[in-house]
C-alpha cells in the first residue's frame, strides 16, 4: 500500500535530507534548495516539477551568464542537479520524464 504524505510531511522530508546532505539533495546549493522546498505549493508533479525546474532554469541561466568557466561549469552543476529532482523518485509523469530528459 502506497502512503499519500502531505506537502508539510514532503517538506519536512526534504529540509531533513537537506541538512544532511543525503540523496537526493546531496549537491544541490542549500539556500536555494530551501529556499525552493519553502515554495513548493504541492506534491502533486504538476508542482513538484515547477518547483524545481524553475530553480534549475535559474541555475542555467546564471550559467549562460557566467564570465568565468568554472563558475560557469558550478552553475550548469546546480541546473542537473534542480532537473534531477524534478524528475525525482521516477519520471512517472509527463512532466517529470521531461525533466528527466533535461537532467
Amino acid at each position: 500500500m502506497t502512503e499519500t504524505r502531505t506537502l508539510e510531511d514532503g517538506q519536512a522530508w526534504l529540509r531533513a535530507r537537506l541538512e544532511r546532505g543525503a540523496h537526493p539533495l546531496d549537491g544541490i546549493e542549500p539556500t536555494a534548495a530551501q529556499r525552493t522546498i519553502d515554495g513548493l505549493k504541492g506534491l502533486d508533479p504538476e508542482s513538484w516539477t515547477a518547483a524545481w525546474g524553475s530553480l534549475a532554469d535559474e541555475f542555467a541561466a546564471k550559467a549562460r551568464a557566467a564570465t568565468g568557466a568554472e563558475a560557469e561549469r558550478a552553475a550548469w552543476l546546480q541546473a542537473y542537479q534542480a532537473a534531477f529532482l524534478g524528475r525525482y523518485p521516477v519520471p512517472t509523469h509527463p512532466l517529470k520524464e521531461r525533466q528527466y530528459r533535461r537532467a
